[in-house]
């Protein structure tokens, strides 16, 4: 069979390559999903206006002269030394324990840690009171407020990239090792390698936006808002996190299947090119489509 036969066929086929129209067909599905579910477009809109676009008010030089004044006041030194004090003493206790049993000097040890540790708490406690008096001095909507929760979060997405990337280099080598133990192709190997990223990176990711969220009360609580505020900052940062995590997985989610689908139109394409080639020869003046 000659060449421009075997590929006047496979354009003829081509049509119906459920891949061509794949894009457009996905373009219109998530247009008409958001004007159908507006508000949560809306929500979604504002939350990535709020992530990269809020940046807090200026504070007053008087407000800011406080906080800089009672931040200079802050020390640290006993409470490091009360830290240092409880390690040594918990490696004292670690080293004269049995098995099964404590004995006096054990137990003395065992005393000098739960006094060391109420030291440490007390000690945390005042530090904590003192910085939030002088963060109350700036207020929650303030530059430094907003720069902390954005800290918080970029820590937080941070740990959960890292771990998603550990998961999926451990996946490479379980994976790759039961690929040529079973003989697995290597189609087949990318794309389990492509489903792990995407799961591991997704699950790693919402459980960062959780935990940013369980911790977003203790800063906001920092700075002694009232309700109302408070109420509104936190759902300025919920909206915010939850607008990047989801847009972050909405790409990943793009990427992943747009590698996938374009290696599964390559193989119908040249699967499709191998048949025809190996047909029986027919005229072409007598062939019928």
């Amino acid at each position: 069979m000659s060449r421009r036969v075997i590929y006047e066929r496979f354009e003829r086929g081509s049509e119906l390559d459920p891949f061509n129209n794949l894009s457009r067909v996905a373009a219109s599905e998530i247009y008409k999903t958001l004007k159908k579910h507006y508000i949560f477009s809306l929500l979604w809109v504002l939350g990535i206006l709020v992530c990269f676009f809020a940046k807090g008010y200026k504070p007053s030089s008087e407000a800011l002269t406080r906080y800089h004044n009672k931040l200079a006041t802050l020390d640290q030194s006993a409470l490091y030394r009360a830290e240092d004090d409880l390690f040594r003493a918990k490696a004292a206790y670690y080293h004269s324990k049995g098995w099964f049993y404590c004995d006096a000097v054990c137990n003395y040890h065992y005393q000098v840690v739960t006094e060391l540790e109420k030291k440490v708490s007390l000690l945390t406690k005042n530090y904590e009171h003192q910085l939030s008096a002088a963060k109350k001095e700036v207020g929650l909507f303030s530059e430094q407020g907003a720069e902390e929760a954005r800290s918080l979060f970029w820590s937080y997405f941070g740990s959960g990239k890292k771990t998603a990337q550990r998961m999926t280099f451990y996946d490479f080598l379980f994976t790759g090792a039961f690929t040529l133990w079973n003989d697995e192709g290597l189609l087949s190997f990318i794309l389990r390698m492509l489903l792990n990223v995407f799961i591991n990176f997704t699950i790693s990711l919402i459980g960062a936006f959780f935990a940013f969220i369980f911790s977003l009360w203790s800063l906001i609580r920092s700075y002694q808002p009232d309700l109302l505020s408070a109420f509104f900052f936190f759902l300025c940062c919920f909206l915010g996190s939850f607008a990047f995590v989801l847009t972050w997985i909405a790409g990943l989610l793009l990427g992943t299947s747009s590698v996938a689908l374009g290696l599964g139109s390559i193989i119908i394409r040249n699967s499709r090119l191998e048949r025809e080639r190996y047909r029986p020869h027919v005229p072409y003046e007598e062939q019928n489509y």
